[in-house]
């Protein structure tokens, strides 16, 4: 995604949010149980308002057949289509009311393939052709589609597809029809149009010049020095303090603005990086970041402005300049993480250049040829902040047999070990925490300073009475009356390593045995 310059939004925004991937379902009803219908729509909705599409597209029909999951996700999209421009629907401090124009469905069968569509696709009203060389991907973009669908590796999806000529059949749902534009004749599909709905004569004036701008970069993209020209200009005609249109239009130039960014970061070359010293970050633990930038000896950069936003409590700032080789600048920045909470930079509702991130990012400002950019510059990696101290389980499940007859003043002992590994300097003291009525050998530890983030066990032996009743009991350890929690670790190539955290916590199931 991040290739094609695509914005993606996330309908969970937690880990432990409702709309989750459960299994297969076999309709949007049953989907729902799960995901509670409302809250997803309500989500779709707050998408649409951020984003404010013109033209909404799900990408699988509600038919018998289909993954449920993906039905219940055309629904919710039908129903931000209908509602997403009533103020009194799910109102939104962020984002306010968005009247999309077009909903489109897919025209094709899912039978025969992933899924299996039981019934017949929707007439087509539309053709999309897919079939085009794009010179600067190096692909049709039905073969850039075929590319992204390859890394559905356990689906069985993805094949090699040649540069063929096709077309993507749409089924115009709600909205306005024209033949053959799919725009239904009211969206302003380049400067040009959007000249049409100009504030004034000025406005207008601006947008045409815009648009031949425009067409000039893209046509000279191979070209930079020409190339840097044209967005120079255009910038400076869109950096325009006087309004070019009325403001429920305003979000279309602030977009061009940032694209046109994006597009000088390419053309020169700039290849921004962002990147973290340590591996781990933890609660009250040190911060230290690089920011840096390929310095282009072809272009005029100057004014370079930068900074890091975090979204949580930290003192990071810049420490000092360097160069990492004779034409990569390198800032240097430092700091501490001042809070307690734990942090995860992966479940952040959007990610692209449409909307401003939430989450840790650099803002970086320069100029070339006295023209003003900026860009995001997101982590490799994904960010996260992990407790200061963690604990782990060799064995999280033990079943304990309690034996029918036995005396009230027997007990079952049972030993335990808790692995634990503190990242801050400074001693620490762990209780552990036990029913009521059981016995414990060691219910407090003393964990002393380690600087290796080594492994600790905290060893204990467990007196169970046997005159208890069946079910569950599950025991854990606080520090200053926080649970220790656990993490888990996973990571793709794309993704690098990703921390979760987990509970912490040993399960004890009591069973009575009759013998």
């Amino acid at each position: 995604m991040s290739v094609l310059r695509v914005d993606i939004s996330w309908l969970a925004n937690s880990r432990n949010n409702s709309i989750i991937d459960f299994g297969l379902s076999k309709s949007a009803e049953e989907t729902f149980e799960f995901w509670d219908k409302n809250y997803t729509i309500q989500r779709m909705i707050r998408i649409v308002r951020a984003y404010k599409p013109d033209i909404i597209i799900p990408t699988f029909l509600d038919v018998d057949g289909q993954h449920g999951h993906h039905r219940a996700v055309t629904k919710a999209t039908i129903e931000a289509f209908d509602n997403s421009n009533d103020p009194e629907i799910f109102p939104d401090d962020d984002f306010g009311p968005w009247k999309i124009s077009q909903i489109f469905l897919p025209a094709w069968s899912g039978g025969g393939g992933s899924y299996d569509d039981e019934e017949d696709p929707p007439k087509a009203t539309h053709f999309i052709h897919v079939g085009n060389f794009n010179h600067i991907f190096g692909g049709t973009y039905n073969q850039i589609g075929e590319w992204s669908r390859s890394y559905h590796a356990t689906q069985n999806i993805g094949k090699l597809a040649y540069e063929d000529k096709m077309d993507v059949p749409l089924h115009l749902l709600k909205g306005t029809y024209v033949d053959g534009d799919i725009t239904g004749g009211l969206i302003p599909k380049n400067f040009l149009e959007l000249s049409d709905i100009a504030i004034n004569a000025n406005g207008k004036k601006i947008l045409k010049e815009c648009h031949k701008l425009a067409n000039d970069a893209i046509e000279n993209f191979n070209k930079p020095e020409h190339l840097v020209s044209s967005l120079c200009k255009l910038k400076n005609l869109l950096d325009t303090k006087e309004p070019l249109v009325p403001e429920n239009h305003s979000h279309r130039i602030i977009l061009k603005q940032k694209q046109c960014s994006s597009a000088m970061v390419d053309c020169i070359a700039l290849l921004p990086d962002l990147n973290f010293t340590h591996d781990i970050h933890y609660t009250g633990g040190s911060i230290e970041a690089n920011l840096s930038i390929h310095k282009n000896e072809n272009f005029k950069i100057t004014d370079i402005n930068h900074e890091i936003i975090a979204p949580f409590n930290t003192d990071l700032k810049f420490s000092n300049e360097n160069k990492l080789a004779s034409n990569r600048i390198n800032y240097f920045y430092k700091g501490l993480i001042n809070q307690k909470e734990s942090y995860q930079d992966l479940y952040q509702e959007w990610h692209g250049i449409a909307l401003e991130p939430n989450c840790v990012h650099a803002k970086l400002n320069f100029n070339v040829n006295d023209t003003s950019f900026s860009t995001n510059v997101m982590p490799k990696n994904n960010f996260a902040i992990i407790p200061d101290i963690i604990g782990s389980l060799e064995n999280d499940k033990i079943i304990n047999l309690i034996k029918g007859g036995k005396k009230s003043n027997d007990l079952t002992k049972l030993p335990i070990k808790f692995l634990i590994k503190k990242y801050s300097p400074g001693p620490a003291k762990l209780i552990l925490n036990i029913p009521d009525n059981w016995v414990c050998s060691n219910t407090s530890f003393k964990l002393e300073d380690n600087h290796n983030f080594e492994t600790t066990p905290f060893n204990s032996e467990i007196h169970i009475p046997s005159q208890i009743s069946e079910g569950v009991e599950k025991l854990y350890i606080t520090s200053e009356n926080d649970k220790i929690l656990g993490t888990s670790v996973f990571g793709y190539s794309h993704t690098g390593e990703i921390s979760l955290e987990e509970k912490c916590e040993l399960s004890i199931l009591n069973l009575i045995a009759k013998i």
